[in-house]
């Protein structure tokens, strides 16, 4: 049987917020470091 990694939607709405609230350079800074370690 497989297991399926199950990830919530985050709608886009919401990823705006996050993105204004934190910075793009930060979002995308970090996005890229949790590419890279995976």
């Amino acid at each position: 049987m497989m297991t399926l990694n199950l990830v919530p939607f985050v709608s886009v709405d919401k990823m705006m917020q996050l993105v204004l609230q934190l910075g793009i350079e930060r979002v995308l800074t970090d996005l890229a470091s949790e590419i890279e370690a995976d």
